[in-house]
Formats: structure tokens, sequence, C-alpha cells
């Protein structure tokens, strides 16, 4: 299912235990985020997997 509503960043329902991360369109003719912003969505987004692989090993 897609949510139109949902927007970058980390959503408020993951995808069964995983966490789900929306980044925003990279793309020329749909882009609204400035690269400081795009930025800041790889770093939380990074960070978000590298909590998740240091964390304990799923059961």
């Amino acid at each position: 299912a897609v949510d139109r509503r949902a927007v970058a960043g980390l959503q408020p329902e993951g995808l069964g235990a995983v966490p789900a991360y929306v980044m925003p369109s990279t793309s020329g003719l749909n882009a609204h985020s400035s690269l400081d912003d795009l930025t800041g969505h790889l770093r939380a987004a990074a960070a978000l997997a590298g909590a998740r692989a240091q964390g304990p090993p799923a059961s």
C-alpha cells in the first residue's frame, strides 16, 4: 500500500519491525529540497541503519 500523505523522513509506522525512512525526491524536475536538506536526510537514514546494524540480532 502507498500512503500519498507520506513526507520525507522517518515514518510513524515501519514495515513490520523495520523502520521506514522516506527520502525526498532527487529529480531535477521535482526537487524541492536543498543540498543541505538532502544531506541531512542521508545522514539521518545512515544513522538509523547504523543503529539497527549495531543492535541485537533479530530472533
